[in-house]
């Protein structure tokens, strides 16, 4: 929490601090996770995002619960801790996007304002993010054989 406070020392002024616990953020975006405290104690409390924008800020529900949001991260983080990984988003067109949709399941957790995560197995994770006129893919898996057979679908 201190390292949390004093990366947005600059931005303490608009906030208090009390009634909220943060968990994780970006320093450069001006942008982090938080729960209410007073839903702190709740089996799986909502998580919130705060980001400032000049001298405005905003915050926004991002999950209903806490486990759903925790499950997205993991996806998230997948996408990059996995051993076989597209190193990076993948510019796509919207019938290779197709092309997943139809081969891999939605994956069960999701958030509305987080791209769309999808995969058959749970070592393998594959994320889309559509814009309205392009679209990006980030994929990994635990397998070379699942990897190449990812890639294969795409191309």
């Amino acid at each position: 929490m201190r390292i949390m406070i004093s990366m947005l020392r600059d931005n303490l002024r608009f906030w208090s601090m009390v009634s909220i616990f943060v968990f994780a953020g970006q320093k450069v975006r001006n942008f982090f996770w938080y729960i209410d405290m007073e839903k702190l104690e709740s089996e799986n409390p909502p998580v919130f995002r705060r980001y400032v924008n000049g001298s405005v800020v905003h915050d926004e529900l991002d999950s209903n619960t806490l486990e759903e949001f925790l499950y997205v991260i993991a996806y998230w983080q997948a996408l990059f801790w996995l051993p076989y990984n597209s190193r990076g988003s993948v510019m796509c067109t919207f019938q290779q996007i197709e092309r997943i949709q139809r081969k891999f399941q939605s994956k069960q957790h999701k958030l509305s304002k987080w791209p769309q995560f999808y995969g058959n197995k749970n070592d393998e994770v594959i994320c889309i993010c559509k814009e309205k006129c392009s679209a990006q893919i980030l994929y990994a898996c635990a397998s070379k054989e699942r990897f190449e057979e990812i890639s294969t679908i795409l191309y």
